[in-house]
């Protein structure tokens, strides 16, 4: 069974409810509707696959489509995502991260019953390694979750690298507010 790291802290703190809500979920369609925050990410993705101008015309190209079908009506969120697209870029002209990777789904190679999945928003190349970035805003005790220390043991057997060359964390999606953590990945 797969799991998404981003369902594994409500797993393991509520398995019932968990599977009770895997359950209803397997029973109906599957909707990826547009939002405004995956119309952003998809941006972001598309910058990074392409260039600012690309991923600026792609943004609007998503908002004209999605309005047309009567979604992403909001002038001031439309405005707000546009904002953060821009910042967002700026930042990462900044940066002096080389990207290896963004977007991508992990590829829990275990040979357990259960894998641990789910969408990585970049993984950076830095001067001490590797950076894989989640974008949202971090809990304040998301060091403590389970899943950080797995996404890092997972994307080091996924590139080939030491965990110790892996850090993982949080970045808001304009460019701000990046923490990552290293975890010491000694087992037992």
């Amino acid at each position: 069974m797969k799991i998404s790291h981003s369902e594994l802290e409500l797993c393991r703190s509520n398995p019932s409810q968990w599977a009770a809500a895997r359950i209803a979920s397997a029973s109906t369609k599957p909707r990826f509707g547009m939002t405004y925050d995956r119309a952003l990410k998809l941006a972001i993705h598309k910058f990074h696959n392409s260039d600012a101008q690309a991923a600026l015309q792609y943004l609007e190209d998503l908002i004209t489509r999605h309005q047309q079908k009567k979604k992403l009506l909001n002038k001031l969120r439309v405005e707000g995502i546009r904002k953060q697209l821009s910042y967002y870029i700026k930042w990462w002209k900044a940066c002096d991260a080389p990207m290896i990777d963004s977007s991508f789904t992990l590829r829990d190679s275990g040979a357990g019953t259960l894998a641990l999945g789910g969408k990585i928003s970049r993984l950076d190349l830095t001067a001490k390694g590797y950076r894989a970035v989640l974008f949202g805003i971090a809990k304040i005790d998301w060091k403590q979750e389970l899943r950080m220390p797995l996404i890092q043991w997972i994307i080091s057997e996924m590139y080939g690298r030491p965990i110790s060359e892996i850090s993982v964390g949080f970045q808001k999606v304009d460019g701000t507010n990046l923490d990552t953590h290293t975890y010491s990945g000694r087992r037992g």
